[in-house]
């Protein structure tokens, strides 16, 4: 089957045909901005794109002589010249489009330059992300999703 038909629709830029995977070296004690690779992407760039320590392994994916991990480590988000860029997270917290966790004491973690709810059901949805369940709890958290983005959209009154 081989890596093309996985990732030939995936993160694919319609205006040029191409697959974006964003990966980050992670250099000890500062910010630093993900690289992205245009056109088709090796395996190595694949799996150090999606590397997250510790679940992934203990040594991060070496590419091109270095180590890289998962780019969204990083704070990623473009910086719009004009408008306003959208935050999402399958994560409680202060973002536009996120799960809505009631009677929370309303501690927070910053990951990424986002901040997240420290709670329960986000551990939860935690362990759902690097464990994920069976198809009928799949579904519920896609249409909860769903829900979650439509609610935004009619709050901003973007819906036409």
């Amino acid at each position: 089957m081989g890596l093309a038909p996985v990732t030939s629709n995936s993160g694919a830029d319609p205006r040029h045909g191409q697959l974006r995977s964003p990966y980050t070296r992670p250099p000890p004690g500062s910010r630093v901005r993900p690289t992205c690779d245009y056109g088709f992407p090796s395996a190595d760039v694949l799996l150090a794109s999606s590397f997250l320590p510790l679940y992934a392994g203990l040594k991060p994916v070496e590419y091109k002589g270095q180590t890289w991990v998962d780019g969204g480590f990083t704070n990623s988000l473009p910086i719009l010249p004009v408008g306003r860029t959208v935050t999402i997270s399958p994560f409680c917290g202060r973002l536009d489009i996120s799960p809505q966790d009631k009677g929370q004491l309303g501690v927070y973690v910053s990951i990424a330059n986002q901040d997240i709810l420290v709670s329960v059901a986000n551990l939860v949805r935690l362990n759902q992300a690097l464990f994920p369940p069976g198809q009928r709890e799949m579904e519920s958290l896609y249409r909860r999703g769903f829900r979650d983005a439509a609610g935004f959209l009619l709050k901003e009154n973007w819906f036409e």
